[in-house]
C-alpha cells in the first residue's frame, strides 16, 4: 500500500486494450473468461442434472438477423441446455422512455415465429445483449420484461422463482453503467487513462531494479459496485445467483463467478489485496455450484451462512427499488436458499418478513444505519413495524443466535417463545411449480406478536456520540443517538449513564411523536461477573443464568443486552395493549438487582401485541 487509496505492487503488465468495450479484442477476453471457467474451474462445473429452463426464453436464433422470437420452453422440440440472463435498470417511470414488454395484446406476436419482434424495437439494453448471445455462441437469453407477462398478475408467481432462473443461467450479462434501458452495455474509452502508472526503479534504489505499477485500491467497488446497476434493489439478487457475470461499467468490462474476479486491466484475476471486496460474492457462488449437487451450501471459505446473511442485508436495503412495495419480493430467491440451507441446521426452521423463525426476540433490535434518511410509506404498513421490510433505509441486523450468558428473554403471553404464523400457499398458487409452496414467499397470517413484557415509560434525550461508540457499526450515523430515562419512582435509584442506555431510532426526530408515551421492553439480557476494578463494560465473563439464585454479591455482576422502545399503536384507546416500534436499544453494566426491575417477576408481565 503507498499513500490513501493506492495500491502498489510488482507485476508485468500484459493488458492490451481497445478503445471501446465491445472490440474484437474485449471480445476475445470474454470468450476466453467463459473457457477458462468451463474448462478448468473445478468450483464452477456445471451441474450434470437437467437444468431447470423459464416459461419462456428469447431465441436469438445463429446469425444476425432483424427479428428475434419469445419462446416458450415447454414447447421445443430440443431440450434447453443453456441460456444467457440479462441485468439492467428499467429506468424512472416518469423520466425514462417507455420499456418495450410483454403484454396479453402483444403476447401472440411476438411469439410467433412469423412475425416475432423486429430488432429496430428493442432498447438499446436488449439488443446489445441479444446481439452478444450471438457472439458467445449461445441461442437464448431471458429478459425479465420480454419473457414475463408484466399486466396480468403472471409476476406474482414468477418473480418468486428468479432464484431458478438465474441460478441455473450459463452467464448473465450486466448493463451496470446504464440508468435506463437506452443506455446500451459498451463504452467508448481513452485506455491510456486505464493502464496503471508503472514505476521503474533502479538497480540503486531501496526497491531494486523492478517494475511496480500502481492502481486504486477500491477498484471493485469504485469501478464496479458504484455503478447505477448496483444500486437497484431487483438487481442484488441477480448479482448474488447468477453462477457468472459479465459486467459491462464505464471504463472496462469485469468478469466474476465462483473461482475469479477478473477485469480487462486485469484478466489473470485482481491481486490478492484489490480482492477483498470481490472475494464474498465468490464464495456465495460457489455455495450455489456446490448446493445444486450435495443440495447444502457449503464451500471453502469460513464464512458462516448467518453473516452472509447479515451481510446480504445490509448491501439489499443500501439499494433503492422503483416500487417499494417490492421490498420483500426483491430479496425473495436469496432468503429462499439461505432459508433451505437453515433448515438443515433447525428442525422447523421458517422466514417470515425478512426475520428467522428460531431466536425470533433476537432478531427484533435490528437497527437503522442512518435514520435521517429512512422512511415508512405508507404502501409498506402492510409489514408490521417490528420488521426491517416496514423501512426503506440501510439495516443492520441483529446476531440471531443466543448469547451463551444469556438469562433473560422475552416470551409469548403462553410462556413460551415469541413467534409468528405464516399464511398457507394455496394449491393454485403452488401449482406447476417444481419446488411446490417451498418456492413461493409466504405472508404472516397476521402482524401481531404475542409479548409478556415489562412495560417502562422512558423519556428519551439525544446525545452527542463520537465515531467510536461501541454500539455503532462501522457505516452508521453517529449523530442520531439517544439515551433514556424511566418515569417511574421505583428506577429513581437507578445510576444511569449515557452508556448504559443506547437507543438508536428507526426515524429521524423522535420528536415526531412527542404527544405519545414512550415505553421499554427487553427482548433479552446477559449476565456477566465482574472485579470491582474492572469497567462495567470490559468485564472478564463468568456466566450465570438463574435469576433467583440467593446470596449473590450484586455489585459484581452485570447484565448486558437488547430492547425496544415503542409507543402505543393508537392514541385514541387508553387501554389498548397494542404497540409499535420506534426504536431499538442496547443496553449495558446494568446491576442485577436493577435489571430485574425491567423484566416481567415470575412470569407476572403485561400481555401486549407488537404490531
Amino acid at each position: 500500500m503507498c499513500g490513501e487509496g493506492l495500491f502498489i505492487y510488482l507485476t508485468e503488465v500484459t493488458s492490451v486494450l481497445d478503445s471501446r468495450t465491445n472490440s474484437a479484442g474485449a471480445l476475445s477476453q470474454m470468450k476466453s473468461w467463459l473457457r477458462q471457467c468451463e474448462g478448468e474451474h473445478s468450483r464452477c462445473v456445471r451441474s450434470q442434472k437437467k437444468i431447470v429452463v423459464p416459461k419462456r426464453l428469447i431465441d436469438v436464433g445463429t446469425v444476425c438477423t432483424d427479428k428475434i422470437v419469445v419462446v416458450e420452453t415447454d414447447k421445443l422440440s430440443t431440450p434447453v441446455d443453456k441460456y444467457m440472463t440479462l441485468s439492467h435498470c428499467w429506468g424512472d417511470p416518469e423520466l425514462s422512455p417507455p420499456i418495450l414488454k410483454l403484454t396479453q395484446e402483444n403476447e401472440g406476436p411476438f411469439t410467433d415465429p412469423s412475425t416475432g419482434i423486429r430488432s429496430s424495437r428493442l432498447p438499446k439494453n436488449f439488443r446489445q445483449a441479444i446481439g452478444l448471445t450471438r457472439r458467445l455462441g449461445v441461442r437464448y437469453i431471458w429478459i425479465d420484461a420480454l419473457c414475463i407477462v408484466q399486466d396480468n398478475g403472471e409476476f406474482h408467481q414468477e418473480g418468486q422463482l428468479m432464484h431458478q432462473v438465474y441460478r441455473n443461467s450459463f452467464c448473465n450479462l450486466a448493463a451496470a453503467d446504464s440508468g435506463d434501458s437506452t443506455g446500451g452495455l459498451y463504452r467508448s474509452r481513452n485506455r491510456e487513462d486505464l493502464i496503471p502508472q508503472i514505476l521503474e526503479t533502479s538497480e540503486s534504489s531501496v526497491f531494486g531494479k523492478r517494475s511496480w505499477v500502481f492502481v486504486p485500491s477500491d477498484i471493485w467497488d469504485d469501478q464496479l459496485l458504484e455503478q447505477s446497476l448496483y444500486r437497484r434493489g431487483w438487481v442484488f439478487q441477480e448479482r448474488m445467483l447468477s453462477p457468472r457475470m459479465i459486467h459491462f461499467t464505464a471504463n472496462q468490462v469485469f468478469w466474476d463467478c465462483a473461482s475469479l474476479s477478473a477485469c480487462e486491466v486485469f484478466p489473470a484475476g485482481l491481486p490478492e489485496p484489490l480482492d477483498a471486496a470481490a472475494a464474498p460474492d465468490r464464495h456465495w457462488r460457489e455455495r450455489l455450484q456446490i448446493a445444486q449437487e450435495k443440495k447444502e451450501l457449503t464451500g471453502t471459505a469460513d464464512d458462516s451462512i448467518e453473516q452472509f446473511w447479515k451481510k446480504a442485508v445490509r448491501a439489499y436495503t443500501a439499494c433503492n427499488l422503483t416500487r417499494n412495495i417490492d421490498r420483500m419480493p426483491a430479496i425473495w430467491s436469496v432468503a429462499k436458499l439461505v432459508r433451505d440451507e437453515m433448515r438443515r441446521a433447525y428442525d422447523g426452521q421458517e422466514y417470515g418478513v425478512g426475520l428467522w423463525s428460531s431466536y425470533l426476540h433476537e432478531q427484533l433490535a435490528w437497527r437503522v444505519m442512518d435514520p435521517s434518511k429512512a422512511t415508512r410509506p405508507e404502501e409498506l404498513t402492510v409489514y408490521p413495524t417490528w420488521s426491517w421490510a416496514s423501512l426503506i433505509g440501510e439495516i443492520e441486523v441483529q446476531d440471531r443466535i443466543s448469547d451463551p450468558n444469556r438469562c433473560y428473554g422475552i416470551s409469548g403471553h403462553d410462556g413460551h417463545k415469541v413467534r409468528y404464523q405464516l399464511s398457507e400457499v394455496s394449491a393454485e398458487e403452488s401449482r406447476d411449480v417444481p419446488d411446490g409452496a417451498n418456492a413461493l414467499q409466504q405472508g404472516l397470517e397476521t402482524n401481531s406478536l404475542a409479548m409478556k413484557a415489562n412495560l417502562v415509560e422512558v423519556r428519551l434525550r439525544k446525545v452527542k456520540k463520537s465515531s467510536h461508540s461501541r454500539n455503532i457499526p462501522p457505516g452508521a450515523s453517529h449523530t442520531n443517538t439517544y439515551t433514556l430515562r424511566p418515569v417511574h419512582k421505583k428506577f429513581a435509584n437507578i445510576h444511569l449513564t449515557d452508556d448504559n442506555f443506547e437507543v438508536f431510532p428507526d426515524m429521524k426526530p423522535l420528536s415526531a411523536d412527542h404527544n405519545a408515551a414512550f415505553y421499554l421492553i427487553i427482548l433479552a439480557g446477559s449476565e456477566v461477573k465482574v472485579s470491582t476494578s474492572e469497567s462495567m463494560g470490559i468485564a472478564s465473563v463468568a456466566p450465570t443464568h438463574d435469576l433467583s439464585r440467593k446470596k449473590r454479591n450484586h455489585s459484581t455482576r452485570v447484565t448486558y443486552g437488547t430492547g425496544l422502545v415503542l409507543v402505543k399503536a393508537s392514541l385514541m384507546k387508553d387501554t389498548d395493549c397494542h404497540f409499535r416500534r420506534i426504536a431499538a436499544c442496547h443496553f449495558q453494566g446494568i446491576g442485577l438487582s436493577d435489571f430485574k426491575k425491567f423484566i416481567p417477576h415470575n412470569g407476572h408481565g403485561t400481555d401486549i401485541w407488537l404490531v
